[in-house]
């Protein structure tokens, strides 16, 4: 069996991004700060980037349902636990 380590699960409040995809007039053009939750294990951690992912594969050391958030859109970050995963 493949050596474990720990990896912590948090559950990350931030302020969202908004694309838009469509041409639409300047006028038009309006956005509301949007507060969301997302937790999940938390794969990847610096001074300015957060990974945070939903799903992990023990089969294929794949992770699905990831995301990267900025560090400088996080409003609060909070351990919940921790899950031990096989390294590769």
């Amino acid at each position: 069996m493949a050596p474990e380590r720990l990896i912590r699960v948090i559950e990350v409040r931030w302020f969202d991004s908004e694309a838009i995809g469509e041409w639409q007039k300047l006028s038009d053009v309006t956005h509301v700060l949007e507060e969301v939750i997302t937790v999940g294990l938390l794969l990847h951690e610096d001074d300015k980037l957060l990974l945070v992912a939903s799903t992990y594969d023990y089969a294929t050391h794949s992770v699905n349902a990831a995301i990267w958030i900025p560090r400088c859109c996080v409003r609060e970050l909070r351990e919940v636990g921790s899950v031990a995963i096989a390294q590769n």
